[in-house]
């Protein structure tokens, strides 16, 4: 894998920052954000983004086309300060064969990358790695699964840190469509990118996909969906620190229709998730909360009515309030959505459209 510095051309996806200020009265005073920011500059399909912040500079990931002739989907990234008219770094980790579904964190010194790659064509070797991104643009590639044949496909990961190390949640199928079996997998990496021990298989029933491991300062907490019971529903695990399963898994949504895609967080006492599911006909999101243990505090609560499909939550915790972002296609086209909820799940404000193109804004990401 090499590095390459992106040509600035056309711009494909724009960056929302999302900033929530809290008074120091009971009621948080909530902004929502007024401008959009373009960090993509390249003239192809730009997808998936993934962003974090280290205090003086915000890292997005994407997936996408590092040149207009290619067929490879890259990692694209870019540095920037929120302030500055364009990214100070714009770059993409060019590798054989697709890349996909990045994830970006800063773990108090660097950022880092997740995602999995692929040859095209043949399937061989689709694994997952780490990158490790410094603010000089500095990128160092670490290969995480080596699994090394063509009926085993690493793909989707979640990653977090823990303070001194990385743990790492990915699904792993046996073929890139249309698959029979996944399985979610577990392991630790430290902060130099090495392997601290073995992959751990998690999950042993179904269908399990698109895992959200989360760190709540002593152990983890990982949810996924499967669709061992003929639809899709969400499951919570809790995994000590070496990634060994404590107690059983959980179910959280039982309802008809498939519930899908889970984000997890952890808010200090205990667990918000927040998923999409087509319980009423259409998919909406909705969010529940777990105690420490896993166990629910409260029923599942809709936080989306709007006409139209729901999808893809994603969910972030800002001293006590949760910032709620989706997209729906409410008003025809596909659209970034936004609202604020308190600890109990309560809104705290109207849905607010954050993009407004005449084209699809789809799949917002951390």
């Amino acid at each position: 894998m090499r590095n390459r510095i992106a040509t600035p051309l056309l711009v494909c996806v724009c960056f929302l920052a999302l900033l929530a200020h809290c008074a120091t009265d009971h009621e948080p005073s909530l902004t929502y954000p007024s401008t959009r920011k373009q960090v993509t500059v390249n003239g192809n399909t730009c997808f998936r983004p993934s962003l974090a912040y280290s205090g003086s500079n915000y890292c997005a990931a994407w997936q996408g086309k590092f040149d207009y002739g290619g067929l490879d989907m890259e990692i694209g990234y870019s540095l920037f300060k929120l302030q500055d008219p364009i990214p100070f770094v714009n770059a993409y980790i060019v590798a054989k064969g697709d890349s996909e579904a990045p994830k970006v964190l800063w773990n108090g010194s660097n950022f880092w990358l997740c995602w999995g790659n692929y040859p095209v064509g043949i399937q061989l070797y689709h694994e997952i790695y780490l990158a490790r991104i410094n603010d000089q643009s500095n990128v160092t590639v670490f290969r995480i699964t080596n699994t090394g044949n063509s009926t085993t496909l690493n793909r989707f990961p979640s990653f977090c840190w823990t303070g001194t190390e990385f743990g790492v949640a990915w699904m792993q199928t046996n073929t890139q469509e249309n698959y029979t079996s996944s399985t979610i997998f577990f392991t630790r990496v430290d902060s130099n990118g090495g392997k601290k021990a073995a992959d751990i298989q998690i999950t042993s029933l179904g269908i399990a996909e698109y895992p959200s491991l989360v760190w709540n300062g002593t152990e983890y907490g990982l949810c996924y969906q499967d669709v061992r019971n003929g639809n899709k529903e969400i499951y919570f695990l809790r995994l000590d620190s070496m990634g060994n399963k404590i107690g059983g898994e959980m179910r959280i949504t039982e309802v008809d229709g498939d519930s899908e895609h889970p984000c997890l967080r952890w808010n200090g006492t205990g667990y918000a998730l927040a998923w999409n599911d087509n319980r009423t006909g259409h998919h909406q999101i909705y969010i529940t909360f777990l105690d420490s243990s896993g166990k629910k505090k409260s029923s599942d609560i809709q936080i989306t009515t709007a006409p139209g499909c729901s999808w893809y939550p994603v969910l972030a915790w800002c001293d006590g309030t949760y910032a709620l972002i989706w997209h729906d296609n409410r008003s025809g086209n596909f659209d970034v959505y936004m609202t604020y909820l308190d600890s109990n799940g309560k809104r705290l404000a109207e849905d607010k459209q954050l993009t407004g193109t005449h084209s699809d804004n789809w799949s917002p990401n951390h």
